[in-house]
């Protein structure tokens, strides 16, 4: 097994204490009891960042032991990892399903019928211990956050507690999206976007070149404000072409070549 590079320079008994350390910080991160709704807002933003760097430490934990073959005894703090296990039920909810949903997906078909990447390409992604770490993170995350604060949303049993259905297998589309980030990397697109505030949300009425070949015909005044209008700015706008990472579901936070960035 090649083991990646950046693993081989790990304290893991450092990173263990570490841990332990994190662990104590987001306990003792406590909403304002004055419930002071900008104040709590900022705290459990907090606390869900550190959360996630948290969950990064439990997955190179999980490749340490499981894949590199360390002693579980040099990589965790049994105490602590038993503490642990007195999560809340939405955290319990979110990780046993997480796994659920990734397994459900990578065992039908529908994850490989893809027109961009090729099915060996999406199972060499699924079939990796790190990315598939990785994968059930964004789950967990997505679900966590949604069960948080959309509860009635979700299916209880008769004792109230938070219990599968069939409408949760949509978290499972992460694993195309991780598969696609991977895939494009690098690749670029190219659009058409507003010169002020940088938005791909726009209506144009350019002259074309009747001469030009039709697969590619010239756009003639696009330049011309009065031909462009932007649906962010409320107003007609000149356009620019921008090269975008090909990923990017739009571009309203890439920005424009004056350094503006969309409003939206």
């Amino acid at each position: 097994m090649n083991v990646p590079v950046v693993l081989l320079g790990i304290d893991w008994s450092e990173l263990r204490n570490q841990k332990a350390t994190l662990l104590a910080v987001i306990d003792g991160m406590m909403t304002d009891a004055s419930n002071d709704k900008d104040c709590n807002a900022q705290i459990t933003a907090e606390r869900d960042d550190l959360q996630g760097i948290l969950n990064l430490i439990d997955s190179l934990q999980d490749y340490a032991v499981d894949e590199m073959g360390i002693q579980a005894i040099h990589v965790l703090d049994f105490e602590a990892e038993e503490k642990r296990e007195a999560e809340t039920p939405e955290e319990l909810f979110a990780r046993e399903n997480a796994t659920i949903i990734f397994q459900m997906r990578i065992e039908g078909e529908g994850l490989y019928e893809n027109d961009d990447m090729s099915k060996e390409f999406i199972e060499s992604i699924v079939d990796d211990s790190m990315h598939a770490s990785a994968i059930k993170n964004k789950i967990r995350l997505r679900i966590l956050e949604n069960v948080t604060d959309l509860p009635d949303e979700f299916q209880r049993d008769e004792n109230g507690k938070f219990t599968y259905d069939s409408t949760m297998m949509d978290y499972g589309f992460e694993i195309e999206e991780y598969c696609r980030e991977i895939y494009f990397a690098g690749k670029t697109k190219e659009v058409w976007l507003c010169s002020v505030c940088g938005s791909d949300e726009l209506e144009s009425h350019a002259l074309v070149n009747p001469n030009a070949p039709t697969e590619n015909p010239e756009l003639i005044n696009l330049n011309d404000s009065s031909s462009n209008y932007c649906f962010d700015c409320e107003k007609h706008v000149c356009v620019e072409k921008r090269t975008i990472p090909f990923v990017a579901k739009n571009a309203k936070e890439i920005g424009t070549t004056d350094g503006h960035v969309s409003k939206r």
